[in-house]
């Protein structure tokens, strides 16, 4: 069976209000939050990426300069929450690809290999959508088929993206794996710090991201 073209939704739109600087940039190791997210997306076959923006819409998009991601705009960012971004990314990518990835661009440490995981467990069982989880905590990022999508674009009620996912049911799989990193983000400076202990602890990889 021929493998659906995957792509990807990296949401990198917030105020990173509780930062003192901007997420998706943030360093790490030889390079930045952001650009890791994508050398390692890239890494597991994912060939087209859209990037949702809002603050520091124009700085990002000249750091990831000729790296082959879409820019996507979210004009209401400082208004929204991150579902809104998710349905712009979702709405963009619906006749492009047959699978995607969603998720923040502040989680960088996942391990590869649980992307493969996750597109194994999709493939194997049909379910619309997989969600990774880490001593039961769901993280990102986030496997849709592209089936689901429109049932996540037509969500109306008021729990955002957790709840658009939710409406699905029983239909979403939540694979439990041997991998922190899909828990842990840049959402404030304590968790950044951790986030750099444990990429000294596992070594990061600075993969090129191929455009």
């Amino acid at each position: 069976m021929k493998r659906a073209k995957m792509g990807a939704v990296v949401v990198a739109a917030g105020l990173s209000s509780r930062m003192s600087a901007f997420k998706p940039m943030l360093p790490l190791g030889d390079s930045t939050v952001i650009r890791t997210v994508l050398a390692k997306l890239r890494a597991a076959g994912v060939s087209s990426i859209g990037v949702i923006m809002g603050h520091n819409a124009e700085m990002l998009q000249e750091h990831l300069s000729g790296l082959g991601v879409d820019y996507l705009y979210n004009r209401e960012y400082a208004m929204t929450d991150m579902f809104c971004s998710a349905c712009i990314g979702l709405a963009h990518m619906k006749d492009m690809v047959g699978r995607l990835f969603f998720m923040p661009g502040d989680i960088p440490l996942f391990d590869i290999r649980s992307l493969f995981l996750m597109m194994k467990i999709m493939e194997e069982s049909g379910a619309p959508i997989v969600i990774p989880a880490y001593e039961g905590r769901k993280g990102h990022p986030i496997l849709v088929d592209n089936g689901a999508i429109p049932g996540l674009l037509a969500y109306k009620g008021g729990m955002g993206l957790k709840g658009a996912i939710s409406s699905f049911g029983s239909g979403v799989h939540v694979l439990e794996l041997d991998d922190r990193g899909v828990i842990m983000d840049a959402d404030s400076p304590e968790d950044y710090r951790k986030l750099l202990r444990y990429a000294e602890e596992q070594g990061v990889f600075n993969l090129p991201v191929d455009s």
